[in-house]
């Protein structure tokens, strides 16, 4: 019995047609993987293992060259392509269904001397390698043919093996392609970059005299969450955006704006600021760097001298991100924040004249040092109002004025402030 609700003409298709056979080509291993006592294993038959588990029939699958088992299909002697490009389902004349999984373009190249890949545009004037069968790779290349020397290969083992021999720069792939270099030992590649510009549109092509098999596939493929089509990817070796899971509305939306503005406080180390070349570094711009490649995006930096001046611009929606925020009242009412990923108490720091501080009830008639828009500010003059601020550009600064008693007191992360504390000798 299905585990799925199904119509009762569904039900009776599916009891007349208790056994579905799909056809794979090995070529895509690990999506098809023919043992050495010639069992099929791989990724679509534990996919479709959880379908007829779903749908109480079973699923059996061919194995032959590509294009043989394409033609099998359009002449019904299977009942269908277990996985393929929608587009060549619909040239065929095979009901595609609903995509099961997603399938990323990936570039494999040298781990040592390998170019540096951060998106599908660095392929330009390199000598690209690629399995010909697959659709929309090759469709992606001949529309940059002009910037990119394209080669050929009869298999995707046959492509990274180009790249081994120098005969190719790299070779653009699928992220399941990375099966392949641990089965043959291809120690010297590794996966430059994996794409979200580039995601195959794919399907089950079902034969064209079996259109009512499509949409009870489709309610099969809806039952399956993504962390057990994840759990499937790793068993075999495949890599996706650093495993991460997210929808097709969601990867769609990372293609729609790949590049996000990022604004970082530029004096607030360790966790964020610019270093002697002008360039963001510490532990919020690691994490960035980090989600970057997970995700296939870019983050730019905007570059403005104060965090103001960020928040200013992230209120009038010039900024897409702040990578580094505490959630405030006032900040709730234009932005969204994320889970937190790094916590800082707040510490008041005093001068010589003010040896202890036992609540900040104390701190009236004193005056108190804050970063200009910083959370900090924003708390203590909503929960505070009668303590006198002196608000600062940056910690720097609010230390030099507490060292130069100017300041009674500086009310700060203890994280950022220790380490200034530090830099500056005080």
């Amino acid at each position: 019995m299905p585990l799925i609700n199904l119509t009762e003409s569904e039900q009776a298709w599916l009891k007349e047609h208790p056994v579905i056979r799909l056809g794979e080509s090995t070529d895509h291993a690990p999506f098809l993987v023919q043992t050495e006592t010639g069992e099929l294993q791989g990724i679509i038959v534990d996919y479709y293992k959880i379908v007829a588990s779903r749908l109480g029939i079973r699923f059996e699958f061919v194995n032959d060259d590509w294009g043989k088992i394409l033609q099998k299909a359009v002449k019904k002697e299977i009942d269908g392509v277990a996985y393929m490009a929608r587009i060549a389902a619909d040239q065929l004349g095979l009901h595609g269904t609903r995509s099961s999984m997603n399938v990323f373009a990936t570039v494999f190249g040298l781990k040592e001397k390998g170019p540096d890949i951060n998106g599908l545009a660095d392929l330009k004037g390199l000598k690209v390698a690629y399995f010909k069968d697959v659709v929309f790779l090759r469709e992606y290349l001949n529309q940059h043919a002009e910037e990119i020397e394209i080669i050929e290969a009869d298999n995707p083992l046959q492509a990274m093996q180009y790249v081994v021999e120098g005969k190719a720069d790299v070779m653009l792939g699928l992220n399941f392609n990375s099966y392949l270099l641990s089965k043959y030992m291809l120690t010297g590649l590794t996966a430059l970059h994996i794409s979200n510009e580039l995601i195959a549109d794919t399907c089950t092509g079902i034969r064209s005299d079996w259109p009512e098999l499509v949409p009870i596939l489709n309610k099969a493929i809806d039952s399956i969450s993504l962390e057990e089509v994840r759990s499937i990817m790793l068993k075999w070796g495949a890599i996706t955006a650093s495993h991460i899971s997210l929808t097709e509305k969601e990867w769609i939306w990372l293609k729609e704006h790949p590049v996000i503005r990022v604004g970082a406080d530029p004096v607030w180390a360790p966790l964020e600021f610019k270093d002697e070349f002008g360039a963001f570094q510490g532990i919020s711009v690691d994490y960035l760097e980090r989600i970057q490649k997970m995700i296939g995006i870019e983050f730019e930096f905007i570059d403005k001298p104060s965090w103001g001046e960020m928040l200013e611009m992230a209120k009038n929606g010039e900024l897409d991100i702040l990578s580094s925020v505490k959630r405030t009242p006032y900040r709730e009412q234009f932005l969204s924040f994320t889970d937190s990923y790094i916590e800082m108490p707040i510490v008041v720091f005093s001068g010589p004249e003010l040896t202890f501080v036992g609540g900040l009830e104390e701190l009236r008639g004193h005056r108190v040092a804050v970063v200009k828009g910083n959370a900090t500010e924003e708390l203590l003059t909503a929960d505070h109002p009668d303590i006198t601020l002196v608000p600062t550009e940056s910690t720097i600064e609010a230390l030099h004025l507490l060292a130069r008693n100017e300041v009674d007191v500086f009310v700060g992360n203890i994280l950022t402030t220790s380490y200034y504390l530090g830099q500056l000798g005080y």
